[in-house]
């Protein structure tokens, strides 16, 4: 990467997590919270409905959309707790695959091959 050597491994390690990790990761995060605000939705509608219709005073119905409601919510909080550290790593990932790109455009981009120079052009535009 620096001149004639070779490819540090470190450096690509970090460059395929920023570019390919990062962006699966920020595509499931993003999955499971639109299935969660659309469930939590569908749930808020039902809801009122069952409010609009006089069924809330019915204890067992009332117990059943609290039971509901729990169950969302311990979903998005299993969901967000395990996505949280992966989210935190990419964005690390992507801020030093940032700078690192900028840093090696800046200073060595005559002297890179070409090959060389695309694959950590596109590492870095996948990793943002």
């Amino acid at each position: 990467m620096f001149g004639s050597q070779t490819l540090f491994w470190f450096d690509g390690a970090i460059l395929i997590w920023a570019g390919f990790i990062s962006s699966l990761a920020l595509v499931i995060y993003n999955l499971v919270s639109n299935n969660l605000v659309s469930d939590y939705t569908k749930f808020n509608e039902e809801l009122k409905e069952a409010s609009k219709a006089g069924q809330l005073s019915h204890a067992d119905l009332l117990n059943n959309y609290g039971t509901r409601q729990l169950e969302l919510l311990d979903l998005a909080r299993f969901a967000y707790g395990q996505f949280s550290i992966l989210v935190t790593f990419t964005f690390v990932a992507g801020f030093i695959t940032h700078a690192l790109g900028g840093f090696i455009m800046r200073s060595f981009a005559e002297d890179i091959p070409g090959i060389l120079k695309v694959s950590t052009i596109s590492f870095v535009v996948l990793g943002k």
